[in-house]
């Protein structure tokens, strides 16, 4: 999960995905699947939003990660774009 965002932002650079479907991805489409009034900005709805740093570049480094586990084929790997503030 703590690699998700940065491995779907590299098919939006690689236009696999435009980045706007990518947002529907992880916010209006799950909430739609599960009958959840979110993901969306509308006037009375949730203020759940996440602001991402698209250039914001990173090194994921298992021992620092937030998983159990300590093994994971993205150690070492550098990535660009990241997740900076939720409310």
């Amino acid at each position: 999960m703590e690699t998700e965002l940065a491995l779907s932002l590299e098919l939006a650079k690689k236009k696999v995905i435009d980045l706007r479907a990518l947002v529907e991805k992880f916010t209006v489409n799950p909430a739609r699947l599960l009958r959840l009034k979110k993901g969306t900005l509308a006037v009375g709805a949730d203020a759940d939003v996440t602001v991402i740093d698209l250039k914001r570049e990173w090194t994921y480094d298992v021992a620092a990660s937030a998983s159990k586990s300590r093994n994971s084929p993205f150690h070492g790997r550098k990535f660009c774009g990241r997740a900076v503030a939720t409310w």
